[in-house]
């Protein structure tokens, strides 16, 4: 929410103080304000006139133009917009003035003909982005005046950070009221009084409400006989001031009084509305209505709908429809000023995906009983701006009228919840400063009525937090008192944790933390057991569900490093992903995962450059799972729809699958824009700590040497080197110390789908040398176990 320091001024008196400590006292108070400066850089921007305009001598396009900016000489601009005659009233930058568009001007000659300044579009001073032509002001603007002050622009603003719960600070009254009750200065909220002179509303308009629940107040007022234009310099200098782009003066007078106010309101073109009457009604499923930005959307069911006699004319708290805006031919106008349920807004709004000024408010929490001020400030202010007669009364719809909340404030609970003695008086100046009505006092406190603005204000507490922020918060003493509650144990299986987090940093990797929340889109790239469970109440649709796998927030961690110009990256998360198996289960798993990509890194003289691959993955997950459960996993080929084809494995852990790796598929890698192999694994945490082991036995240091034979297997290509080594220790016995793969050979002397797999067999005992005949026996047991059980053969 922009805030206009000179529209402030409207509601208090804060000329005496500086931006700077206004900011200050507001961010104290709870309204986080940055300060923002002027609109437009404005110094040499004055309001000139031409006087006239002849066609440049040396260029067919270039105008030679005379201008007076109030000084004893007039100005001879040269300029190029084919609108620019004599007689105009033109925004004029003399020498010296520096443009939004970062243009410098200065005196100059172009095309032989002298130029002293520049004559400007809304784009050069940043006041729109239209280039076509120049800026014409109004005939009545001062020649020499300069032109921000002239435009209403020359103020100050302010940039209010507001949290959900304070929409009452989505307006210049709300920020006025809060700085009523921190600087102790009055508030001025004007008197609204309306000149009634056309005929009775009832005659003109009626209003029937069918959805009491989704807007349970409606008010209505006409008036006749305006003259749609331009609005006046004051007002659509302080809409510009705000971030608003003025409209038209129907238009921007609700515009205006929805800054000054906070309330929403709405236009209708009168004469477009079938049978000039207003029903409120809940949209049917799969409604089609064309909004005010020319969009057709599917409204959800349940929605509301403002309506004519025949057909939708709005979408309720949201925005108009095209059917029945404001246009320059609109004679006749029904302003709506109404209360919409803000559940059904933020449903709504979040639905069609539309967020509006409106919307903000409503959905936060709009106040029920501002539609009255609102309503007859606007149309005041269009009788005013635009002509025309306000019918006389109004049309108010309420069927039940809500009733505010009775809080019970307790002089004990104050000092009890923040530690500080707040005297009894500066409490109810705060509460009367609030605009909290006082209903009673007694010994024991106060009961005070809830502010229809501040549906935040709900409970004792509440308004304790009040007293907090209006006291000052660097008022109460800081006490620091010990900790009655004890710190929770964590769940035995889960003491694996900080292991897993210290064994995979020590190997190299870098931990990461990603968000649980991710897109749609990202859930059908991977899939995985049963359905993602999704957000009731989402932020936004690319942070929709809950994470079903680790992949592809690991992905966008490698896209990142990537586009930072990172060679590679080597990194693992702790963390849960969540299913739902079936519409009765909830599935919520803890995984670790890791991801590897690009190159393994090192720019020393002494590093080997080369790529993360398959084995390096292997290798960490051997190690983790060897320093968890003191076994070698066994890793099993299968067909994962994450992995590329073939690349796939199961991970086993004494023939219990702990998780799954591989290389992940193209298609994946493409959708994060990764062009380097990624290579990936996750596991289940609690599967680990299923197999944890904490206790090894120490083996001493072998008192007799070992004997090496060299064994090379002959067997087809679709037996894994891992199920042969596995062949190789079972039948190796007691006296085998260690089995190494050292060589895969395919090529002459083997047949085609045949290969070679060398191993390096270490026996040793630890009461005696070893003899060859020893070793020999074992070294033909293990060649007749593999020619059993894969068809081996002993490569000569």
């Amino acid at each position: 929410m922009r805030i206009s320091l000179d529209w402030l001024a409207d509601f208090i008196d804060v000329a005496d103080l500086p931006p700077e400590q206004i900011a200050q006292r507001l961010t104290a108070g709870g309204l986080e304000a940055t300060i923002l400066g002027k609109l437009i850089p404005g110094e040499h921007l004055v309001v000139g006139e031409v006087r006239e305009r002849r066609q440049h001598p040396n260029a067919d396009k270039l105008s030679v133009c005379i201008v007076n900016v109030g000084s004893e000489k007039p100005l001879s601009i040269v300029c190029g917009a084919p609108n620019v005659a004599a007689g105009q009233k033109v925004v004029v930058a003399t020498a010296g003035a520096e443009l939004a568009n970062g243009m410098q001007i200065r005196r100059t000659k172009i095309r032989g003909a002298a130029s002293e300044g520049m004559i400007c579009a809304e784009d050069e001073v940043g006041l729109g982005d239209d280039h076509e032509g120049i800026i014409v002001l109004p005939e009545d603007a001062p020649v020499g005046a300069p032109l921000l002050r002239f435009l209403h622009l020359d103020g100050e603003r302010l940039e209010l950070d507001l949290t959900p719960n304070r929409p009452d600070g989505m307006s210049h009254l709300g920020a006025a009221r809060d700085l009523s009750a921190l600087l102790d200065r009055p508030l001025h909220v004007p008197a609204m009084s309306v000149r009634e002179e056309g005929p009775p509303i009832e005659k003109l308009t009626s209003v029937t409400i069918d959805d009491p629940v989704g807007c349970p107040r409606y008010v209505a007022r006409v008036v006749e006989g305006v003259k749609v234009g331009p609005s006046p310099a004051w007002m659509a200098g302080r809409l510009r001031q705000v971030g608003l782009r003025p409209i038209n003066n129907v238009v921007d007078a609700t515009n205006y009084v929805l800054m000054a106010l906070g309330h929403p309101l709405h236009a209708f073109d009168l004469d477009r509305l079938e049978g000039r009457r207003i029903v409120v009604r809940a949209a049917a499923a799969d409604e089609l209505f064309t909004t005010l930005d020319d969009v057709e959307r599917k409204i959800p069911q349940g929605s509301v709908f403002i309506c004519d006699a025949c057909r939708p004319v709005a979408l309720g708290g949201i925005m108009g429809g095209r059917n029945s805006e404001i246009t320059p031919d609109t004679t006749n106008v029904l302003l709506e000023a109404a209360y919409f349920l803000p559940t059904r807004i933020r449903r709504t709004s979040k639905a069609v995906g539309l967020q509006t000024e409106a919307s903000q408010r409503f959905e936060r929490g709009a106040d029920y009983n501002e539609v009255i001020r609102a309503i007859d400030w606007a149309a005041e202010l269009i009788r005013q701006v635009a002509g025309g007669r306000v019918a006389t009364g109004r049309i108010d719809a309420y069927p039940t009228p809500q009733e505010p909340a009775k809080i019970r404030l307790r002089w004990a609970q104050i000092p009890r919840v923040l530690g500080a003695d707040v005297p009894h008086g500066e409490v109810r100046r705060q509460m009367t400063a609030l605009g909290i009505a006082l209903l009673s006092e007694d010994e024991t406190g106060l009961t005070v009525e809830q502010p229809s603005w501040r549906p935040d204000l709900a409970r004792e507490i509440d308004l304790i937090e009040e007293i907090a922020r209006i006291w000052g918060y660097d008022r109460i003493p800081s006490v620091v008192r010990g900790v009655g509650v004890p710190p929770e144990a964590a769940p035995p299986e889960m003491a694996i944790v900080p292991l897993l987090h210290s064994w995979l940093i020590g190997m190299g990797l870098q931990e990461v933390i990603t968000s649980s929340l991710v897109s749609p889109k990202h859930i059908e790239l991977v899939k995985s057991a049963g359905e993602p469970v999704r957000l009731a109440n989402y932020s936004s649709a690319d942070m929709s569900l809950l994470r079903t796998h680790m992949l592809p927030g690991l992905l966008e961690v490698a896209k990142l490093n990537f586009s930072r110009k990172a060679d590679g990256v080597a990194v693992f998360e702790v963390g849960h992903v969540h299913a739902h198996p079936s519409e009765e289960q909830y599935d919520e798993k803890h995984v670790v995962a890791l991801l590897l990509s690009g190159s393994t890194g090192g720019n020393r003289w002494c590093d080997e450059q080369r790529s993360w691959d398959y084995y390096d993955l292997r290798g960490f997950i051997e190690t983790l799972i060897q320093r968890c459960s003191l076994l070698l996993p066994e890793i099993v080929h299968y067909d994962g729809e994450e992995f590329a084809p073939g690349t796939g494995a199961r991970v086993l852990i004494a023939e219990d699958e702990v998780g799954c790796m591989g290389q992940v598929r193209q298609g994946i890698c493409d959708a994060f824009d990764l062009t380097a192999p990624v290579f990936f694994s996750q596991l289940d945490v609690l599967r680990l700590a299923a197999h944890r082991r904490t206790l090894s036995r120490v083996i001493p240091l072998p008192r007799f040497p070992a004997v090496e034979r060299d064994l090379a297997l002959v067997v087809s290509d679709s037996v894994p080197a891992q199920a042969l080594e596995r062949i190789v220790w079972r039948a190796g016995g007691s006296l085998l110390e260690s089995v190494i793969v050292f060589d895969v050979y395919r090529g002459a002397g083997l047949e085609d789908g045949e290969k070679s797999l060398g191993f390096h067999l270490r026996f040793r005992t630890s009461d005696k040398t070893l003899t060859d005949q020893e070793v020999d026996t074992q070294v033909h047991r293990i060649i007749e176990a593999a020619a059993r059980e894969v068809g081996a053969r002993l490569r000569t």
